[in-house]
């Protein structure tokens, strides 16, 4: 259900939709974002294979399977169990060992949305957009977190002049920043901007291919590449009014 709204995760809940459910603005989600942003991207394997974890309520409920109760979790947590030590002290002792665990990359994003392809004429411009979420470990920042343009034809993220670049851009290598102020871990940017074919460029498909980049320089990796289809074509001949014979003098 989740995964189909575009968010990076499958949760199933038989109960009720409790978890990353639509926010109550008269309430502080400080902590749950800093717990959400301590754990993100954690994988757990055992043998080399992902765990499926489950949770209920109490420990009691939970059986034989992988699982923790929910109430367990905050009884460990106030006797100053971190994150991780919490998922060793209920899946380490099932059979088998707990091997390893991953963290998310420090600069990764999660595409939800993206513009579609467009078609415009030479002198005339259209704007595209992107929308992703912040799947690493660091937040973006506006002005900071900005979106390169790169060779398309490139298997690695080269930055290039585009040739449908507007004046709005930063530079023609640069062609927007964040929208949002900021976009925090598990949190959404977006990043708009205007491409132009100037006067004169050959009617044919172009592309425009981009890369977010943050604030030290990293790429932020994404799940997908960002690029699109640009039709440029032939500008329409002026219609020419030609007087019929009936409206002669």
């Amino acid at each position: 259900k989740w995964r189909a709204q575009g968010y990076p995760f499958d949760v199933v809940d038989s109960t009720c939709d409790q978890v990353y459910k639509d926010r109550d603005t008269s309430k502080d989600y400080t902590r749950t974002d800093a717990a959400v942003a301590r754990m993100w991207g954690t994988i757990l394997t055992r043998s080399s294979s992902l765990i499926t974890t489950y949770y209920r309520a109490k420990d009691s409920q939970c059986g034989s399977r992988d699982c923790m109760g929910q109430w367990g979790t905050y009884n460990l947590a106030n006797k100053g169990y971190s994150g991780l030590q919490i998922l060793f002290y209920y899946y380490g002792g099932a059979s088998g060992n707990l091997s390893a665990y991953a963290t998310a990359a420090k600069h990764s994003g999660l595409i939800l949305q993206r513009s579609p392809d467009i078609t415009v004429w030479p002198g005339r411009s259209q704007t595209l957009s992107v929308k992703m979420r912040n799947t690493g470990t660091v937040t973006w920042q506006k002005n900071a977190t900005q979106l390169v343009a790169i060779d398309p034809q490139s298997a690695t993220p080269t930055p290039i002049d585009s040739p449908l670049v507007n004046e709005s851009w930063l530079n023609p290598q640069q062609p927007a920043t964040l929208l949002q102020t900021k976009a925090m871990i598990g949190m959404d940017g977006q990043w708009s901007f205007t491409v132009t074919a100037p006067e004169g460029l050959e009617p044919g498909r172009y592309q425009i291919a981009v890369q977010p980049r943050a604030e030290d320089g990293s790429w932020i990796e994404t799940d997908t590449r960002i690029i699109w289809n640009v039709t440029v074509t032939a500008p329409l001949e002026p219609a020419v009014w030609i007087p019929s014979a009936r409206s002669a003098p």
